[in-house]
Protein backbone atom coordinates (compact mmCIF):
# COMPACT_ATOMS: atom_id res chain seq x y z
CA UNK A 1 0.00 0.00 0.00
CA UNK A 2 2.71 1.86 0.65
CA UNK A 3 4.31 2.16 -2.61
CA UNK A 4 1.31 3.59 -4.49
CA UNK A 5 1.44 6.82 -2.52
CA UNK A 6 4.95 7.20 -3.91
CA UNK A 7 3.49 7.15 -7.83
CA UNK A 8 1.01 9.78 -6.62
CA UNK A 9 3.27 12.50 -5.18
CA UNK A 10 4.09 15.81 -7.30
CA UNK A 11 7.79 14.38 -7.70
CA UNK A 12 6.61 11.05 -9.02
CA UNK A 13 4.31 12.16 -11.45
CA UNK A 14 6.45 14.74 -12.91
CA UNK A 15 9.18 12.31 -13.64
CA UNK A 16 6.64 10.01 -15.15
CA UNK A 17 5.60 12.83 -17.09
CA UNK A 18 9.35 13.85 -18.05
CA UNK A 19 9.91 9.87 -18.99
CA UNK A 20 6.87 10.10 -21.18
CA UNK A 21 8.54 13.24 -23.10
CA UNK A 22 11.97 11.84 -23.55
CA UNK A 23 10.41 8.49 -24.93
CA UNK A 24 8.59 10.57 -27.56
CA UNK A 25 10.98 12.51 -28.41
CA UNK A 26 13.81 9.45 -28.85
CA UNK A 27 11.09 7.96 -30.76
CA UNK A 28 10.75 10.23 -33.11
CA UNK A 29 14.54 9.41 -34.31
CA UNK A 30 14.91 5.21 -33.46
CA UNK A 31 12.65 2.72 -34.71
CA UNK A 32 11.90 -0.68 -33.04
CA UNK A 33 13.46 -0.30 -29.92
CA UNK A 34 10.52 0.52 -27.57
CA UNK A 35 11.88 -1.53 -24.70
CA UNK A 36 15.16 -0.31 -24.79
CA UNK A 37 14.06 3.38 -24.89
CA UNK A 38 11.53 2.93 -21.74
CA UNK A 39 14.42 1.51 -19.89
CA UNK A 40 17.37 3.69 -20.83
CA UNK A 41 14.91 6.84 -19.92
CA UNK A 42 14.47 5.14 -16.52
CA UNK A 43 17.71 5.02 -15.79
CA UNK A 44 17.85 8.61 -15.57
CA UNK A 45 15.74 8.84 -12.70
CA UNK A 46 16.96 6.31 -11.18
CA UNK A 47 19.12 5.90 -7.73
CA UNK A 48 20.89 2.50 -6.85
CA UNK A 49 22.45 2.18 -3.35
CA UNK A 50 26.27 1.30 -3.31
CA UNK A 51 28.84 1.40 -1.47
CA UNK A 52 31.64 3.98 -1.58
CA UNK A 53 34.94 2.37 -0.27
CA UNK A 54 37.32 5.14 -0.39
CA UNK A 55 35.12 7.00 1.87
CA UNK A 56 33.46 4.07 3.86
CA UNK A 57 29.87 4.78 4.13
CA UNK A 58 27.10 3.63 2.09
CA UNK A 59 25.15 6.06 -1.37
CA UNK A 60 23.09 6.50 -3.87
CA UNK A 61 24.39 6.89 -7.12
CA UNK A 62 23.01 7.13 -10.97
CA UNK A 63 23.41 3.30 -12.74
CA UNK A 64 25.91 3.19 -15.35
CA UNK A 65 24.10 2.11 -18.91
CA UNK A 66 25.69 -0.67 -21.05
CA UNK A 67 24.04 -1.27 -24.39
CA UNK A 68 24.80 -4.66 -25.88
CA UNK A 69 23.89 -5.95 -29.02
CA UNK A 70 25.47 -6.84 -32.52
CA UNK A 71 26.21 -4.00 -35.36
CA UNK A 72 24.34 -1.86 -36.56
CA UNK A 73 21.73 -2.65 -34.13
CA UNK A 74 20.81 1.26 -33.55
CA UNK A 75 22.81 1.56 -29.94
CA UNK A 76 24.77 4.33 -30.63
CA UNK A 77 21.82 6.10 -32.51
CA UNK A 78 19.64 5.53 -29.74
CA UNK A 79 22.15 7.14 -27.07
CA UNK A 80 22.83 10.09 -29.21
CA UNK A 81 19.11 10.47 -29.61
CA UNK A 82 18.54 10.64 -26.09
CA UNK A 83 20.81 12.79 -25.68
CA UNK A 84 19.56 15.33 -28.21
CA UNK A 85 16.52 15.17 -26.03
CA UNK A 86 18.18 16.05 -22.92
CA UNK A 87 20.41 18.94 -24.36
CA UNK A 88 23.43 16.63 -23.30
CA UNK A 89 26.80 16.04 -24.62
CA UNK A 90 27.87 12.46 -25.76
CA UNK A 91 30.80 10.44 -25.92
CA UNK A 92 31.02 6.32 -27.46
CA UNK A 93 33.06 4.13 -25.94
CA UNK A 94 34.41 1.04 -27.85
CA UNK A 95 34.34 -1.86 -25.87
CA UNK A 96 37.20 -4.34 -26.05
CA UNK A 97 38.97 -6.45 -24.03
CA UNK A 98 41.80 -4.81 -23.40
CA UNK A 99 39.49 -1.40 -22.47
CA UNK A 100 41.47 0.06 -19.44
CA UNK A 101 39.14 1.81 -16.77
CA UNK A 102 41.68 4.81 -16.78
CA UNK A 103 40.56 5.11 -20.94
CA UNK A 104 37.09 5.40 -19.40
CA UNK A 105 36.87 7.58 -16.70
CA UNK A 106 41.05 9.04 -16.44
CA UNK A 107 43.61 8.31 -13.75
CA UNK A 108 46.25 10.17 -12.14
CA UNK A 109 49.93 10.59 -13.91
CA UNK A 110 53.05 12.09 -12.92
CA UNK A 111 53.78 15.17 -15.11
CA UNK A 112 57.14 17.03 -15.02
CA UNK A 113 57.41 20.19 -16.18
CA UNK A 114 60.25 21.75 -18.28
CA UNK A 115 61.86 23.10 -15.36
CA UNK A 116 62.16 19.39 -13.66
CA UNK A 117 59.51 20.11 -11.20
CA UNK A 118 56.77 16.67 -11.07
CA UNK A 119 53.46 17.01 -10.39
CA UNK A 120 50.74 14.69 -10.30
CA UNK A 121 47.58 15.54 -12.78
CA UNK A 122 44.11 14.09 -13.47
CA UNK A 123 44.18 12.72 -17.21
CA UNK A 124 40.99 12.92 -18.12
CA UNK A 125 39.10 10.24 -20.08
CA UNK A 126 36.01 10.03 -22.28
CA UNK A 127 33.66 10.48 -19.91
CA UNK A 128 34.84 13.73 -18.54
Amino acid sequence: MGNVALFESPEARRILELEREIRKEVGQWIFGLDEQITLVARALFMRIPYTDKTQRRKAFGQPHIMLLGGTGLGKTDLMESLAMAIDAQTARIQGTPKLNKEEVIGGYSIVESVDAQRTIKFMPGKLF
